[in-house]
């Protein structure tokens, strides 16, 4: 007599069970790289989201009154610019590059020798500027060394 019962394999055991494991793994991972690389800018969340976490206005100083900051008390000013964003307003008194080539707006003071040198991120932007023209830059504080410096500056107008 024949046996008409079939043998209960395990199912990871079958061949079907792997090519829709695949099929099911390949869906899943399609899925998760669509989200990463879309841009939300089109829905209401995104749109949401941008307002929230935009930044706040950033203070603004003169050159001059940066200049004397540090001409008072180099420490303090340090504790006041260094490391932070903000704006600086002031007369150009010089545009151009150093020794190492990395463009720059040279901002007057009072002491004609010494300036405050803002470091641009693009010089390209630079080349609609002019000496004794007056000008706003975003940048960081970078501290006093021999002059005092605003990094990764960009021009606000």
């Amino acid at each position: 007599m024949e046996d008409t019962t079939k043998k209960n394999t395990p199912i990871f055991k079958k061949w079907w069970f792997w090519v829709l494991a695949v099929v099911v793994i390949g869906i899943i991972g399609s899925q998760a790289s669509k989200n990463k690389n879309s841009s939300p800018e089109g829905t209401a969340e995104a749109k949401t989201e941008t307002k929230a976490t935009a930044k706040p206005a950033l203070p603004t100083f003169s050159a001059r009154t940066m200049f004397d900051d540090y001409e008072a008390n180099e420490i303090s000013a340090d504790n006041k610019y260094k490391g932070k964003e903000f704006n600086i307003t002031g007369t150009i008194h010089d545009v151009g590059k150093d020794i190492m080539g990395k463009a720059f707006v040279a901002l007057e003071t009072k002491n004609q020798f010494l300036s405050i040198q803002c470091y641009v991120k693009d010089a390209n932007t630079l080349a609609k500027l002019s000496k004794g023209q007056s000008v706003t830059l975003s940048g960081t504080g970078g501290g006093k060394t021999i002059t005092i410096s605003v990094d990764d500056a960009e021009v606000v107008n």
